[in-house]
């Protein structure tokens, strides 16, 4: 998440001197933040050899402050993103299984331009596809 702090002064004038003498009565600083731009898709599935797993996209993982791996999951309803630790499994092919940490259906950020941290707020910037079996 990026802060910034605005200095916001109030300026009085008086109306026979002009702004040319203006002073500065007093001055707020407040805290703008900006929510970062995301791109979230749900956790996908893949079955092979029998065996069914939760993948993610190697874009997707992360480290933890310790070096161990994370994603970020996104949560619709707060509009946040929440670090999560994960255990990994096989990669293969741009993908990667994972081991236990994610659920089927949760959503995962798979971009950011900026960095990202646990509970920050962030701006969904697509609209996920969700892939449904048919029948």
């Amino acid at each position: 998440m990026n802060r910034r702090l605005t200095l916001i002064g109030i300026c009085v004038v008086a109306p026979f001197i002009g702004p040319a003498a203006c002073r500065v009565e007093r001055v707020e600083a407040r805290e703008s933040r900006t929510a970062a731009k995301v791109i979230v898709r749900p956790v996908s599935i893949s079955t092979t050899d029998g065996t069914t797993a939760v993948s993610v996209p190697r874009v997707a993982l992360h480290q933890n402050e310790k070096g161990g791996p994370q994603v970020f999951v996104y949560s619709p309803a707060e509009r946040r993103v929440h670090a999560r630790g994960v255990v990994l499994g096989t990669s293969r092919s741009g993908d990667v299984d994972i081991a236990s940490g994610l659920g089927a259906g949760e959503m995962i950020v798979v971009g950011s331009r900026e960095p990202l941290a646990d509970g920050a707020v962030v701006q969904r910037i697509n609209e996920p596809i969700v892939v449904t079996a048919a029948n």
